[in-house]
């Protein structure tokens, strides 16, 4: 797969399949229902519910590419890859995927319920960015990847529509 000018950093918007994707899909109104992170030489971390948290090649067709306005500093790359190494292994949260759902149906109950040392995909991406000194959501509860996608933090660089 020829890759556009992706940039260390990046974060990528996919179209996830299976059943999470699809109560995701149904809860936010929106077809974008996870998110990875660009690492460079074609190659994405991410962390999913079949999978702990890994570095894997590019395999999405179809996603968006959001940048953080301005762009990153090689030093900010550099604190990013970092982070992300050490959480390699790291397990799915299940307890932020409830707190979403919770929010969801009641408003603010359960907003905060996460794990420390597990992540959905957004929390992946928000801490590795705060490692580099950035916060791209400043709330203590999990967002979806369409609330991430909003932030005034993040420009669209890139959609891949295959």
């Amino acid at each position: 797969m020829s890759l556009p000018a992706l940039e260390t950093g990046d974060i990528l918007a996919v179209q996830g399949t299976g059943f999470l994707a699809w109560l995701v899909r149904r809860a936010t109104g929106s077809p974008w229902t996870h998110v990875a992170l660009f690492v460079g030489d074609g190659q994405i971390a991410e962390i999913s519910p079949e999978h702990q948290a890994r570095v894997v090649p590019m395999r999405y067709r179809r996603y968006k590419a959001f940048r953080l306005r301005g762009g990153l500093v090689p030093s900010q790359q550099a604190a990013i890859i970092a982070w992300l190494r050490g959480r390699i292994g790291s397990r799915y949260d299940w307890a932020a995927v409830a707190g979403i759902a919770l929010r969801g149906l009641f408003g603010g109950l359960g907003a905060c319920l996460n794990s420390r040392r597990r992540y959905i995909c957004t929390e992946l991406v928000i801490e590795a960015y705060r490692a580099a000194g950035i916060d791209l959501d400043p709330t203590c509860r999990p967002v979806t990847p369409a609330e991430l996608m909003a932030s005034e933090a993040l420009q669209l660089v890139h959609q891949e529509v295959a």
